[in-house]
Parts: C-alpha cells; structure tokens; sequence
C-alpha cells in the first residue's frame, strides 16, 4: 500500500497535468488521497501516532501543488 499507492497516483496526475487543470487536478489528487488514508485508517492498517490528518492534507496540496509539477517541469527539460 505505502509502496504502490502514492507512486500510482503521482503517475496519473502527471499524465493529467497542465497549467490549465492543475489546481483542479490538485483538489480532486487531495481528496482522493485523504480519502485512501481516511480508509486505512478506519480497516485499522493504519494508525496515527503523533500525526493529524489535516497534516496529511496540507502535505498533499504542498506535493500535489508544487513538488510533482517541479519533478514534471524536470522531466520535460
């Protein structure tokens, strides 16, 4: 799960990314990320100690937003 998952979704975001869509794709990317974690969670394979979701949601937007278009913007040169 922690292997695949985030990778897989990076993949698909880059392969729907433009300047155009981007904060769209970052919004629909978040939730569905927040979601998977609000899942794991809930099946008990996941705890947290010590972190708050919120966390995780504002460290999607930051990946989402600005580090996977930086690595796209690398890619491209």
């Amino acid at each position: 799960m922690y292997t695949f998952v985030p990778s897989s979704l990076a993949i698909l975001f880059i392969n729907y990314y433009t300047h155009k869509n981007k904060w769209f794709l970052v919004v629909v990317f978040t939730i569905i990320s927040a979601l998977l974690e609000w899942t794991m969670v809930h099946l008990d394979y996941l705890k947290y100690t010590g972190w708050n979701p919120f966390v995780s949601i504002a460290a999607y937007i930051i990946a989402f937003g600005f580090l996977v278009p930086l690595h796209v913007k690398l890619l491209r040169k």
